[in-house]
């Protein structure tokens, strides 16, 4: 077993970034190993590519002041009926911090 870790911070900024677009970083809650984000964080990164966060928003819209920007999940949370509610990222806004912490200068 190999126990050696990788510092993101050592990454270069591509790879750092595609460690930031897997499912495991995207969501901290476990879940069933057939959740998989991966392909929808791939959708994001090629469909907003290299455009500006501005590009992206339509005209006045502001995403702090919107409601339900993220997701909320209900999980259940002794077997019977109750539950607890976990938020999960907007994957565009998620992107967008990825992509801003993983550039070349910072």
């Amino acid at each position: 077993m190999n126990n050696e870790f990788t510092r993101v911070l050592s990454l270069k900024s591509e790879k750092a970034l595609n460690f930031f677009l897997k499912t495991n970083q995207y969501k901290n809650i476990e879940q069933p190993v057939y959740f998989s984000f991966d392909s929808n964080l791939n959708y994001v990164k090629e469909k907003i590519g290299d455009k500006t966060y501005k590009d992206c928003l339509k005209e006045g819209a502001q995403p702090e002041q919107l409601n339900r920007l993220n997701y909320e999940l209900l999980l259940n949370k002794d077997g019977h009926y109750a539950t607890r509610p976990v938020m999960m990222a907007n994957p565009y806004l998620y992107y967008f911090l990825s992509r801003e912490l993983c550039r070349e200068e910072n």
